[in-house]
């Protein structure tokens, strides 16, 4: 099992400070916080990222984005219990985004759940056609496929890393 500290170099390849960009496109108090949201999850205040969330749920409890603040919250300060379930309610309500998948996929690596995220990953990359080179030529530069293909090499990575001690802890 990884220690929340072994997720920043995964985390920020779910909800980066790069989404800021699309805020500015809607100039909304939603998005507002949002960057907000992002400004204290980069300082690790994640004091400050819960009252941002509060304040975000009295603007509209029912946002996407509210709804993903919450999902983030929950897995930077390890409240992982409920947190896969929550994500799939998102993603029934809303959209089954690349992204969104991409969460549900690190979430299950935080719950130590490794070959259950490849699982996730791999069905996501063959309902994609990630396999097929005419495919994939619609996906170039879409960093949301970059971030999935790279958290899935990094779970395929921790799942060779703990082989030897799975098969050991099986004796």
């Amino acid at each position: 099992m990884y220690s929340i500290k072994e997720y920043d170099c995964i985390i920020p390849l779910i909800f980066d400070i790069k989404d800021i960009d699309m805020y500015f496109l809607y100039p909304d108090v939603i998005a507002r916080i949002g960057i907000k949201f992002l400004t204290y999850w980069q300082m690790k205040r994640y004091d400050l990222m819960q009252k941002t969330y509060e304040e975000a749920k009295q603007q509209s409890e029912d946002a996407a984005l509210t709804q993903v603040m919450q999902c983030f919250l929950m897995l930077c300060t390890g409240n992982l219990k409920d947190l896969v379930p929550q994500l799939n309610e998102v993603m029934q309500r809303y959209d089954k985004s690349v992204k969104l998948y991409n969460f549900v996929g690190v979430t299950i690596m935080a719950k130590g759940e490794t070959e259950k995220a490849i699982k996730v990953y791999e069905k996501l990359i063959q309902d994609l056609d990630l396999k097929n080179p005419e495919k994939c030529k619609k996906y170039l530069g879409n960093t949301d496929i970059a971030d999935l293909l790279s958290n899935y090499l990094v779970a395929l990575r921790w799942v060779e890393d703990d082989s030897p001690q799975i098969a050991a802890a099986a004796k």
